[in-house]
């Protein structure tokens, strides 16, 4: 089963752009308004500090949270994905164990069918030996 179909990824894609354009354009004019004030994630996360900036902290709080969960589903992500790929390379590693033992069935079998046939036939220089006698004749 597939992580995503591609209509899926796609409208989860354009829902998480139109979500940081959102957040993005609120953080950036709330910011802009109060650019000299610095507050740090604890404040802004509690709600401490200046009540005047609360929908400056609010852009913040958003953003942060925009962000934690943007790198947990990014996680979430790479983390079946890994689950996939290494479930694959076992399969994959078993039928290369498989294709092998063939492999070395087949061409032993060839080797054995070689020396059977070169034990029966005589050598090659009896029979040119008699091909060049018979054309003398």
């Amino acid at each position: 089963m597939k992580l995503f179909k591609s209509k899926n990824l796609f409208l989860f894609t354009l829902l998480i752009f139109i979500s940081i354009n959102n957040f993005g354009q609120s953080f950036l004019s709330d910011s802009a308004a109060a650019a000299e004030h610095h507050h740090t994630p604890w404040e802004i996360l509690s709600g401490e500090g200046d009540d005047e900036l609360v929908c400056y902290k609010q852009a913040h709080r958003n953003m942060y949270f925009l962000v934690t969960g943007l790198i947990i589903i990014i996680a979430f992500i790479a983390i079946k994905l890994l689950r996939t790929n290494r479930k694959n390379n076992k399969i994959l590693k078993a039928q290369k164990e498989i294709i092998e033992e063939k492999n070395k069935d087949i061409t032993d079998s060839i080797y054995y069918a070689r020396r059977i046939q070169r034990s029966l036939l005589p050598p090659e220089k009896y029979i040119q030996k008699n091909i060049d006698r018979l054309k003398k004749k």
